[in-house]
């Protein structure tokens, strides 16, 4: 507060001064500010001065009013060891040219020796010596007791035994004539190591830039965007060289070959992870067949369980082809080529046969198959033109037909035919066609993603529509979900039941309905309803009363209604007036937060 004076007026008792109360009053708050300043009167606040004392080397001129404290002139000062804990003032000390230092107390702190023979410009905070270290801003620290400078966040030396390790290194380009080890290298010039380099990281090149190997760079591993990852060997030869080598393509690991399979260092050639190829100690083995483009030439002797063709191609395996043999006994001691033989008996179980009725085949790629004995075929058989099977004939695996499959004395018979329409006709023109099923017998659209229809157990049948099921057979009869148009109806039609929904509950906040148009349960729907038609709702929940109302929350409907039971716990009948409006409302009676829409439209029934 400000200092109050006493208003005196301008002659005695005048009336225009301070009443001596007011005058009191101003003084005592005078009083208590100044005491409030300096002290209570025998204790003084902290920074109120009552007595000035000189120390050594400080002069004091006055006692009192303004004090002026003096020192004598320094002298220069050597010293190999200084420490000053109080305020001293020095002139020049030998051996310190110009120091400047930071401001505050703290800005230069020397614990140890200290001598600077030349010019120290310490900026505030840029030098710190702690433990034996040396750090100069945020750039560079050198260690004494690990012998070891760091220079930024990128390069760091140690100095061990002649080695330089660097622990992280960025530059333009980089020459290490000694053993290296580095955690992280990153150069955009050359880098040229003299000695081994060990690489606690990955090593990592952008695209086009290569790794180069050999005095004249004869070897080199680059990977460009256009031509993708290339080695390149530019002279002599390339060799990969492991116990055992693999070639693997793809992300899933899809082994292409492999080395040693063995261990003798054949090789294996896969397709798919499958193998097709092997090189072992008695030759060349080639698995599922072997298909030759334009020849093969063999040396040694060639062994084959089939050859595909009809062999007229064929030299230096015995006798010509034979047109026609017929003979009570023929007896084969070498290789000999025929051409039909017909016999009255054949020895043996006749497993070695081939080119007869009544054989195992591995495949079977022929133009025209006609057959009117036995015959088992065990493996594939392709037929471009056509067959006619007229006796028993047993696949063991598939047959492919490239026209019509005649089963029967006539061809007219039994027929499968896929035509150029894109259609499959199976036909049976003396009988019955019978489609057997262990346990169903189903129809599926392309893809056998959708189903179209399906006999199941107990010879029930099921139709659907974009794979939802609109017709069954039950042993009461028939049921059709969604909407059933006839042009006719035979009685009178009254037991028609159009839609029937069960009712169930979802807390005490939604109605949940399973029925027509409603596979799952369907939490409120709307419901559509057809005029002239009935619909039940069931409720067996023994809550939730249901009811049909002309609004929200509006009265009831009654209309056609009846229930069978109560309606929180029996069947709501609701045949639909004609005159019913085309928007009406259901709810329960206890909770008005359940309800939905039910729509109204014309007779959906054509008759």
């Amino acid at each position: 507060m400000a200092y109050q004076g006493i208003n005196t007026g301008t002659s005695p008792n005048d009336g225009l001064g301070d009443t001596l109360l007011d005058g009191g009053i101003k003084i005592n708050s005078n009083f208590s500010e100044l005491y409030n300043i300096v002290g209570d009167g025998t204790n003084t606040f902290v920074g109120v001065v009552t007595q000035i004392t000189a120390g050594t080397n400080v002069s004091i001129s006055t006692a009192y009013g303004s004090v002026e404290v003096a020192a004598p002139t320094p002298t220069n000062l050597q010293t190999s060891n200084l420490r000053v804990t109080g305020i001293t003032t020095l002139g020049a000390t030998n051996g310190i040219g110009t120091v400047t230092m930071g401001i505050g107390v703290t800005a230069l702190h020397v614990d140890g020796s200290a001598r600077v023979t030349g010019v120290l410009t310490v900026g505030q905070g840029s030098i710190t010596l702690e433990n034996d270290r040396v750090h100069v801003g945020s750039g560079i620290t050198i260690d004494a007791n690990n012998n070891t400078m760091v220079m930024g966040d990128n390069i760091t030396l140690t100095a061990s035994s002649g080695s330089v390790d660097v622990s992280a290194m960025t530059a333009a380009s980089a020459t290490v004539s000694g053993h290296s080890t580095a955690a992280t290298l990153a150069t955009s010039g050359i880098a040229t190591f003299a000695g081994n380099v060990s690489l606690g990281a990955s090593v990592t090149l952008l695209d086009n830039q290569k790794i180069l190997l050999g005095d004249d760079a004869d070897f080199e591993i680059v990977h460009t965007s256009g031509s993708g990852n290339v080695i390149e060997a530019k002279t002599a030869a390339f060799n990969l060289k492991a116990n055992n080598l693999n070639i693997i393509a793809g992300t899933a690991n899809t082994v292409v070959a492999a080395t040693n399979p063995d261990g003798n260092y054949g090789i294996e050639l896969y397709y798919l992870n499958d193998k097709k190829l092997e090189t072992r100690s008695s030759g060349v083995r080639v698995f599922d067949g072997l298909q030759v483009i334009s020849g093969v030439t063999t040396v040694g002797v060639l062994t084959a369980t089939t050859l595909y063709g009809d062999g007229s191609n064929l030299t230096g395996i015995g006798a010509a082809s034979t047109a026609h043999i017929n003979a009570e006994t023929l007896v084969v001691t070498g290789i000999t080529t025929l051409g039909v033989v017909t016999g009255a008996t054949y020895f043996g179980d006749g497993s070695n046969l081939s080119g007869i009725a009544g054989i195992n085949t591995t495949v079977i790629n022929t133009t025209l198959f006609n057959n009117s004995g036995i015959t088992t075929l065990g493996g594939l058989a392709i037929v471009s033109a056509g067959a006619t099977i007229t006796g028993v004939t047993t696949f063991n695996s598939n047959i492919a037909v490239g026209s019509n499959l005649n089963i029967g004395a006539n061809n007219s018979q039994a027929l499968i035919q896929s035509t150029a329409s894109d259609k499959l006709l199976v036909r049976n023109q003396i009988g019955s066609l019978d489609l057997w099923g262990n346990t169903q017998i189903r129809a599926y659209k392309d893809g056998g993603t959708e189903l179209m229809f399906r006999g199941i157990a107990d010879g029930a049948f099921e139709a659907y529509h974009d794979a939802s099921k609109k017709f069954e057979t039950t042993q009461d009869g028939a049921l059709v979900t969604g909407i059933l148009t006839a042009t006719t109806y035979k009685g009178n039609a009254s037991d028609i039941t159009s839609g029937q929904w069960t009712l169930t509950a979802q807390a005490s906040d939604h109605y949940l309905f399973t029925g027509p148009g409603v596979s799952d349960a369907e939490v409120e729907p709307v419901i559509y309803l057809a005029r002239g038609q009935r619909y039940e709702f069931v409720n067996n929940m023994n809550a939730h009363p249901f009811e049909i109302r002309v609004s929200n929350g509006g009265a009831a409907y009654t209309d056609g209604i009846t229930v069978d039971g109560t309606a929180q716990l029996g069947t709501t009948i609701f045949e639909v007036p004609f005159n019913a409006p085309n928007q009406l409302y259901y709810q329960c009676t206890s909770h008005a937060g359940m309800g939905g829409t039910v729509v109204v439209y014309p007779n959906l029934f054509t008759v």
